[in-house]
């Protein structure tokens, strides 16, 4: 999956890591690889960060099963340091001064069609994510997201967003953005009732109750039912008020909990979870929106400690990051970037690194399998989906293992930056692709 913090440095990751940490998403050995430090899930590290385990080496990508994208949302009018669709927007006239000047460092269609499952958004706080902040920018986060979700051939697509900004800035930001509330309905089966459950509830205490709906995806995925969990909402912050709609026939948004129901003006609805429809209906995805942020997901009782951990570990398995039994135990089984987890066969198709990820200056040994002879193309690319090398173009034997090597230059001959690659295999009939990190070359 892919995990993007859209308003990095807002602590957002934090919580992430700690509860990605323990739950099985990061392998032990990748447990801080990127910023240098990991924690147990129900570790508020906040408060005790100089206990958090550290690691002085660079151990590459974060994450086993999932990579993050850190982004920073605009503050006081700026446009941030990298939309969702930055590389698709509308560009600055030619020859005008910001000609050249735009940010671009957003994924393509075609990295989050190919290459993540998943998606997990995490916008923050209130007006976080900006979407109305520039103009034509959310109808290009709306193109995306659906040509993720959408695109013929995908296979099934998920997409959790968390973050209390989502719903509020497609629906009353300043200004929103145009289709915004009708594509909050569409995409994720909701509404926003109100931006402030504290104000609209009268609700005062500064931790209320998290209510699993009963019967819901949510109840039936935990071990136990009716679980409650407890939702920070001291003076100040601002937790959404969410309402389930149905855009569409076959379409069925279904609340998932519910934050206390005190007063006159519940119940107060806090997650919409939207199942798929199946390939070719209104609602191929599984999406879930989640109105408060993950760091706000805490325990209610001893008797369910890691709250947010606890309640990732059910999202997840409801976005089909996972099957089987719930446990405290992995998700899934790990592999390393670039590893398959497939037995290699005599008549399969399967491609897999033997060298080691991340490469250092030498070669990158690609290997792979065909169910039957076919035209094989082999090629290298670097993170803006530019082409760099063309390993192999020609027809190769079914039933064996081939290996073509990489030597970490491109089609000039020179060699090329210390960074992350993609390497795809593709028949007429079959494509694979995975990532390669390369170092000091």
């Amino acid at each position: 999956m892919l995990v993007v913090d859209n308003y990095d440095r807002n602590g957002d990751e934090f919580y992430w890591v700690s509860a990605a940490d323990s739950i099985g998403l990061t392998e032990q050995g990748k447990r801080g690889a990127h910023n240098g430090w990991y924690a147990a899930g129900g570790q508020n590290v906040a408060a005790t960060f100089s206990q958090a385990e550290l690691r002085r080496d660079n151990g590459g990508q974060p994450g086993t099963l999932w990579d993050l994208w850190n982004t920073k949302a605009g503050e006081s009018g700026t446009a941030g340091s990298a939309w969702l669709s930055s590389r698709y927007t509308t560009q600055p006239a030619a020859g005008s001064w910001m000609e050249g000047k735009t940010n671009t460092q957003g994924p393509t269609g075609d990295m989050l069609r190919f290459f993540y499952k998943s998606l997990v958004y995490l916008t923050g706080t209130a007006n976080s994510t900006n979407f109305g902040a520039v103009p034509d920018r959310g109808d290009d986060d709306f193109a995306q997201l659906n040509d993720c979700a959408l695109s013929p051939g995908a296979g099934l697509r998920s997409v959790l967003v968390w973050g209390s900004g989502f719903a509020e800035d497609l629906t009353v930001g300043n200004p929103p953005p145009a289709g915004g509330p009708a594509f909050l309905n569409s995409f994720f089966g909701a509404s926003l009732t109100n931006l402030s459950y504290r104000t609209y509830s009268g609700n005062v205490a500064p931790v209320a109750h998290y209510d699993e709906a009963p019967g819901s995806a949510h109840d039936l995925a935990g071990a136990e039912s009716g679980l409650t969990y407890g939702l920070s909402d001291r003076c100040g912050i601002e937790n959404d008020v969410l309402a389930a709609v149905a855009s569409s026939p076959g379409f069925t948004p279904m609340v998932q909990t519910f934050a206390e129901n005190v007063g006159a003006s519940g119940p107060c609805p806090a997650s919409i979870y939207v199942p798929s429809g199946g390939a070719g209906s209104p609602h191929p995805q599984i999406t879930m929106l989640d109105g408060t942020r993950i760091g706000r997901v805490t325990s209610y009782a001893p008797s369910l400690p890691g709250g947010h951990r606890n309640f990732l570990y059910y999202v997840l398995k409801n976005l089909q990051i996972t099957a089987g039994a719930v446990s405290c135990g992995p998700l899934a089984s790990p592999v390393g970037v670039g590893d398959d987890p497939i037995t290699a066969s005599s008549f399969v198709n399967y491609m897999r690194l033997r060298s080691s990820n991340p490469m250092h200056a030498g070669q990158a040994r690609l290997a792979f399998g065909l169910a039957k002879s076919e035209k094989v193309e082999v090629r290298v690319f670097d993170v803006s989906g530019r082409a760099v090398k063309t390993v192999a173009k020609r027809v190769f034997a079914g039933g064996q293992e081939h290996v073509v090597v990489w030597d970490g230059t491109d089609d000039a001959g020179h060699r090329v930056k210390s960074g992350v690659y993609f390497y795809r295999l593709q028949t007429p009939t079959w494509t694979s692709q995975k990532k390669l990190a390369l170092l000091s070359n």
